[in-house]
């Protein structure tokens, strides 16, 4: 459960981190990339943590 607070709050991170940079689709793209590199390094861990 700890990683799984940890993956949220790193999530959360990277979108508020894009709310205060400048709004062109590049950024966003960039955040997309970013959080879903983030969940998907989640999801490996909490798979693995489940076995």
């Amino acid at each position: 459960m700890k990683r799984h607070n940890f993956c949220k709050k790193s999530t959360n991170k990277v979108l508020r981190r894009e709310k205060f940079l400048d709004t062109s689709i590049s950024n966003k793209l960039h955040t997309i990339l970013e959080s879903s590199k983030l969940l998907l390094q989640c999801n490996f861990f909490l798979v693995i943590s489940e076995m």
